[in-house]
């Protein structure tokens, strides 16, 4: 004898739904719980699939084209054929009238959007578990009510009419619950929110004390960089008044002298000469440290401004050669330019200021370089800025030495066999002074060998718009 197994096929439900989206997450919620689903974009289209199927319920929304879920539904319920099939309602349920007009076309559900997958299921459920009792319970018995004015012929039976309500309950039930987790939620986060209130007010206080607090060390700030700019203006006038109440009893003594020192009122033995020669030198040190000094002070305190021209680079540094040549002479040192730079060749800077630069550099050069020696100076013009280096074959400067030369008062007499003769400014001086153009200076020296002071000057632009170099 041959058994054969019957398997028993899905339910399959009817989904009648114009919006897309909404289609298609109905189809996959059924679809994951083993429905088989035929859906259709409206009314009409749903009465044409249901002619060649018979599903277990039809799941329509209410606002459609052509026809929408109301006649839907009463199309199915006028229908010998069909009118046993259960119809479920999507509304939102937003007025009384929504449900007399689902009992009036025969509706047996409703399902309040936007609905969760569980009770969606809770209903199909509750059809499937009492569609034949439901179906031997119905009587056509048309009732004609009056709502709001208008008269609707509920065609409903008794069941049919408990459903909807227990659906409308149902619904109302859900949407109290969700009210209540609403209220709930409302009232956590408005707890929170307290709390949050709280902390913001106590992070208001806290800004409000680093506001004060940042309030005062600004007013601290301002009035000590008041008591600065008090005490820069007072050392500048103390420093301009110093150097004209000192310059003008050290020129006199300079100018007697050498007056003294040409023996222009009569001969002089030599001791009285050596004395001379103290005066002189003495005095003319004396003035040169004065003039360094307030030069010094004028650049830290910025009341040294750079007096821009155009000029001609080799006129510059033949002029400064000049300024040495008879002292390089007399000390027998060799003192030129080894590759000057073309005649032509200008520059836009403060030329007194770049002179003042080379002058400190190349006596510092011959004052150290011993007789037989050479220094000489190179200029090497670049796209934005000309580097100028002094060479000389004096005796050098030790290594750990080299980061005290441009600061003021650095003499570093411990590495020279001459008497020391300057003020221990003019390198300092130098450093400020290619800084006030925009330059940088720097030096490299074998102790022993000699040294090359390098710095640059970079191509500026007068305020007549003159170009930085033709």
């Amino acid at each position: 004898m041959i058994s054969v197994q019957v398997t028993e096929s899905p339910p399959l439900i009817l989904i009648a739904e114009d919006s897309p989206t909404q289609r298609e997450m109905l189809r996959h919620m059924l679809d994951k719980n083993d429905f088989l689903v035929e859906a259709a974009t409206n009314g009409r289209e749903a009465l044409t699939l249901l002619k060649r199927i018979r599903p277990i319920a039809v799941i329509t929304d209410i606002d459609m084209p052509e026809m929408d879920g109301y006649a839907l539904c009463r199309s199915i319920k006028e229908d010998r054929e069909l009118q046993n099939i259960p119809v479920i309602l999507l509304t939102s349920l937003s007025d009384p009238e929504n449900v007399i007009m689902g009992l009036e076309c025969g509706a047996d559900y409703f399902i309040m959007k936007p609905y969760g997958e569980e009770f969606l299921l809770s209903r199909i459920q509750h059809i499937q578990a009492n569609h034949i009792f439901e179906t031997k319970q119905r009587e056509q018995s048309a009732q004609g009510i009056c709502f709001r004015g208008k008269k609707y012929f509920i065609n409903s039976n008794r069941m049919q009419i408990l459903n909807l309500l227990l659906s409308t309950y149902e619904t109302a039930i859900q949407k109290n619950e969700e009210l209540a987790n609403a209220t709930e939620e409302l009232s956590a986060l408005n707890e929170q929110q307290e709390e949050n209130m709280a902390e913001l007010e106590s992070k208001n206080r806290q800004l409000m004390s680093v506001n004060t607090e940042l309030e005062l060390q600004r007013k601290i700030a301002q009035e000590a960089k008041y008591q600065a700019e008090e005490a820069n203006r007072a050392k500048s006038d103390f420093l301009a008044n110093m150097s004209h109440e000192l310059r003008t009893p050290l020129n006199s003594v300079i100018g007697f002298s050498e007056v003294l020192q040409d023996q222009m009122f009569g001969p002089l033995n030599e001791k009285q000469q050596g004395y001379v020669n103290n005066i002189l030198t003495s005095g003319r040190h004396q003035l040169s440290l004065i003039n360094d000094i307030l030069d010094l002070s004028k650049v830290e305190s910025g009341k040294m401004e750079l007096e821009l021209s155009n000029f001609s680079l080799r006129e510059t540094l033949d002029a400064s050669l000049m300024m040495l040549r008879g002292k390089a002479l007399k000390s027998g040192i060799k003192l030129g330019m080894d590759h000057p730079p073309e005649a032509d060749s200008r520059i836009v800077a403060d030329q007194r200021k770049l002179k003042q630069i080379l002058f400190n550099l190349l006596s510092n050069a011959v004052k150290f370089t011993p007789a037989g020696g050479t220094v000489t100076v190179n200029a090497e013009i670049y796209d934005t800025y000309v580097e100028i280096s002094i060479d000389d074959t004096g005796i050098g400067i030790r290594e750990e030495d080299l980061p005290k030369l441009f600061h003021a008062f650095s003499q570093l007499e411990s590495l020279y066999t001459r008497e020391n003769e300057g003020t221990g400014l003019g390198l300092a001086l130098t450093r400020l002074l290619v800084e006030l153009h925009g330059g940088r200076v720097w030096v490299k020296s074998i102790f022993g060998s000699g040294s090359r002071f390098s710095f640059t000057i970079p191509f500026l632009q007068t305020a007549t718009g003159e170009p930085n170099i033709t």
